[in-house]
Order: structure tokens, then sequence, then C-alpha cells
């Protein structure tokens, strides 16, 4: 997955010159001024990211960027010149995925880029110098001003994401994605080493038994050890206003027990704190306003029709 992500300099400015209407190998080396044999490379490069679409004409080869939610946004963010090219490049486009809806802290950001900390702090450091980052302390996030590069992580990370899932699976769809992860259902896999089972899939091997014909599934490439709170918030996230979802993470959290603090960090994470704080009120007992969450009553009757005490 990281290779959809890291991108050297010559093939974002092959990739803006395609988007500005070169589109024979010709072209492009006489407009990123490389060689044949680089221009095709590069070429191949972008077309295994599933950014460009390279067809033959008879013995002419045309090129075209894709039609792939992140090549589109990569098109629309380089569109006119106007955005340099070099906060992009290599390590730090997946710097700005991970911090592209929520801050983070330096340690989370390289647990999710498979970097060292030092790496990543050297990494934000350069990107401060862009005005691509903020920086306070150890906690990195995207300058919320910037209209045009947020629309971009989030619309790239979207792409991104669906165009993965489709070397996994035929039949899948995705539900949620956050930077550099996501949640999708598929009612078969066909190569997903990174993928684990989450949601009401991941609780039905738990001993709670919901029907479904769809499976649920969380994506990660740093493979996190999904615990209980984990799985009880991706079931929210698929369908955040649900009063089922929110009943079955409830009894799912009262069947395999949860860490409170754990709980409202990764509710912050992925950003559902408010309501992982309104979970763990109602789990406490005390009344909470919120539509979606289940009659006390309700409850009760799931509990003891799963025999959770």
């Amino acid at each position: 997955m990281l290779r959809m992500y890291v991108m050297k300099k010559n093939e974002l400015n092959m990739f803006r010159a395609i988007c500005n209407g070169h589109m024979s190998m010709a072209d492009l080396k006489g407009a990123t001024g490389v060689s044949s044999i680089s221009a095709y490379r590069i070429a191949q490069s972008l077309a295994s990211k599933r950014l460009i679409v390279v067809r033959r004409d008879g013995k002419r080869s045309v090129i075209s960027p894709s039609s792939h939610g992140h090549s589109k946004a990569l098109a629309a963010y380089l569109e006119g010149n106007r955005r340099p090219v070099e906060p992009l490049v290599g390590s730090r486009l997946l710097v700005m995925l991970s911090v592209s809806n929520y801050p983070k802290d330096l340690g989370r950001i390289a647990k999710e880029v498979r970097l060292s900390s030092e790496s990543v702090r050297r990494l934000a450091w350069v990107l401060k110098g862009y005005g691509a980052v903020n920086q306070e302390r150890q906690m990195v996030s995207i300058p919320e001003s910037d209209v045009s590069l947020v629309r971009f992580l989030k619309d790239f990370s979207k792409g991104a994401c669906s165009a993965f899932l489709e070397d996994m699976t035929s039949t899948g769809s995705v539900l949620w994605s956050e930077g550099l992860e996501f949640i999708f259902a598929a009612r078969g896999l066909d190569n997903a080493p990174y993928a684990r089972e989450t949601g009401i899939t991941a609780m039905s091997r738990r001993g709670l038994e919901f029907m479904s014909d769809t499976r649920y599934y969380h994506y990660a490439y740093w493979r996190p050890r999904l615990r209980p709170e984990d799985i009880a918030l991706h079931n929210i996230l698929v369908d955040p206003y649900s009063a089922r979802s929110m009943a079955y993470s409830l009894l799912f959290l009262m069947k395999e027990g949860y860490d409170q603090r754990y709980l409202l960090k990764q509710g912050a994470a992925v950003g559902i704190g408010e309501l992982a704080r309104q979970m763990m009120v109602y789990l406490d007992g005390e009344a909470v306003a919120g539509a979606h969450f289940p009659d006390r009553a309700d409850l009760d009757q799931l509990r003891a029709q799963y025999g959770v005490d």
C-alpha cells in the first residue's frame, strides 16, 4: 500500500505535465527534460499507482490521468502550477496523510508510516517550513486554513484506499477511511494480508452471533492488534447514526470489558470522541441524551438474548 502514497519529484512533475495535456512519451520527454527511458519508467510507476492510464494508439502510447479518486484529487491540487510539488515528495505525503483528519503525536505518526520518531520529526520540520503542517511540541496537524490542502488529502486518501481495495476483492466497498487506514465491507477476499475482521464480523467470532451476509474488515498496513474498543468503534463508524449499531457495540463492550482511557483515546483518533465519551457514560449506568443510544429495557433484552451479564 505504501507505493500508492510515496512519489518521487520527477513522478509528480510528469503527472502535472500529463494533466496539462502532454499525452505522448515524446511530449513528456520534452516537458520534463528526462530521457526516453526515464520517461517510460516514470510512466510505468505512475500507472502502477493507478494515477495514469497508458493505452496504445497504433504505434504511439497515449497517456492520461486515471479515473480513480486519488488521481483526480492530485490533478485538482496541482492544477495550474499554483502548488509546489515538494511537500508531496517521498515520505512527506505519508506524514500529511497520517494527520489529514486529526492531529496526532510523533509516536503515533511513526507507527503508521513505519519510520522512526526522529525521521518523522525531521519530516514534520521540513513540512512546517513549507507551511504544510502545524506542530506544537509533539502534536502535528494540517492547517485548517489551507482549504485546498485539507480537501486534497481527504480526497486522495479516500481514492487511494478504494483503488487499493480493488486488489483485494471485486465485491468490496470502502465504508470509512482516514489517512492511511480504512474500513470496508466485502463478501470475500482474494489477497488481503493486512486486513483484520472488525465490527459485527469480529463480534460474531467472540460469541455474539449477529447475522449478516456481508463481512467487515479494517485495513492498515502497520497491522494493529484490534482490541474490543477498536472493534466496537469500527462498528459505529460503519453507520454512526444507527441505533442497532450502537446497541451491538455497547453489548460487545459489556461482554468483553473495556478500558475507559483507551476508548476515549481511540474515539478521538477516529473522529468520534464525543460519541465515545457518551458511550462511557452510558456504560456507567448514567443517562445519555443521544437519540441513537438504546433504551435500557431494549438493551437488557439483548443482554438476555445473548447471555451477557
